[in-house]
């Protein structure tokens, strides 16, 4: 019978810990209220403004936008201030290319938060290509000389018409997503 040696046990918790933490996309930093980065984890795949300096020991301003770095504060306030996770998104440009993130505050006691920031960049650009395709569509669909609509029959039966355009809708009266 082997008795694990605490220091053994201590030692294999760090390692799940740090296999833990190595295996999260995101950008993770602890803030002190005033903004002074008193620990983060940059991970390689993570594209971050002036990611070549060490952050440790330096203020939100020295190293990312002022913008960003004062709204950062704010929701820094709102965390420690209400107790709860302060959730919002930005936009930041970082080597000539657009980055959408995805910010979350995390009250850690009353001078401390955690900020993990994940990057939503190709969420943005699908919800933005999906918007575009939907406005050409609505132009095609405003400008054929006939009737345009979707129906649609459900395995069950059920009849919808998910989509019918302005002609259509003044023609025959039906509006979009009614049940037949």
């Amino acid at each position: 019978m082997s008795i694990d040696h605490p220091d053994t046990a201590l030692n294999q918790h760090d390692r799940d810990y740090h296999v833990l933490l190595e295996a999260i996309p995101d950008l993770m930093l602890r803030l002190s209220r005033e903004g002074l980065c008193l620990d983060y984890r940059l991970p390689q795949s993570f594209q971050a403004c002036n990611a070549e300096m060490d952050w440790q020991g330096r203020f939100l301003w020295e190293f990312m936008p002022l913008n960003l770095a004062d709204l950062r504060m704010e929701f820094v306030e709102r965390a420690i201030i209400t107790n709860e996770v302060q959730l919002y998104e930005q936009r930041i440009e970082v080597d000539g290319w657009v980055q959408y993130e995805e910010v979350r505050v995390m009250r850690c006691n009353d001078q401390e938060v955690l900020v993990i920031v994940r990057d939503v960049s190709d969420r943005k650009y699908a919800e933005q290509a999906l918007q575009q395709s939907e406005a050409r569509f609505q132009r095609l669909a405003a400008n054929v000389p006939g009737m345009l609509y979707q129906f649609r029959l459900a395995p069950d039966g059920t009849q919808s018409f998910p989509y019918v355009s302005a002609f259509a809708e003044e023609i025959w009266e039906i509006e979009p997503d009614i049940s037949v």
